[in-house]
């Protein structure tokens, strides 16, 4: 049941954390919509499943508290890693502004020195 799975459901959560730190904001939202969803699944099979009301109750305020924590830790990633994205974006606009082209794609690929001779 959703309780005995918990600690999976809490791991499981690690998906959507991984793809905004990892891949990108917007894609991060993808993920965790999976998530919820798997949980209100998970949530309907144990309701269509419960013997008694109290079993009911007790699983949806089980889920509703992973799913509310998780809602707000995911808020709090997805916004860092927005705006992580938006000054990488403009450091990027910086640099260019700053150096020839050639040479921002060279110090990407981790060449050093960029100074290929000196004029004397």
């Amino acid at each position: 049941g959703v309780e005995n799975s918990g600690g999976v459901m809490l791991w499981s959560f690690l998906c959507p954390m991984g793809a905004a730190f990892f891949r990108s904001a917007r894609e991060s939202l993808i993920w965790f919509w999976i998530y919820l969803s798997v949980c209100a699944m998970l949530l309907s099979w144990e309701i269509w499943n419960a013997t008694e009301a109290s079993e009911v109750i007790t699983q949806v305020y089980f889920l509703m508290n992973i799913m509310g924590c998780m809602g707000v830790v995911y808020s709090a990633v997805f916004l860092f890693a927005r705006e992580l994205e938006r000054e990488y974006t403009k450091s990027e606009e910086v640099l260019l502004n700053i150096l020839p082209s050639k040479i921002v794609k060279r110090i990407k690929r981790g060449e050093f020195p960029i100074v290929d001779h000196v004029s004397s």
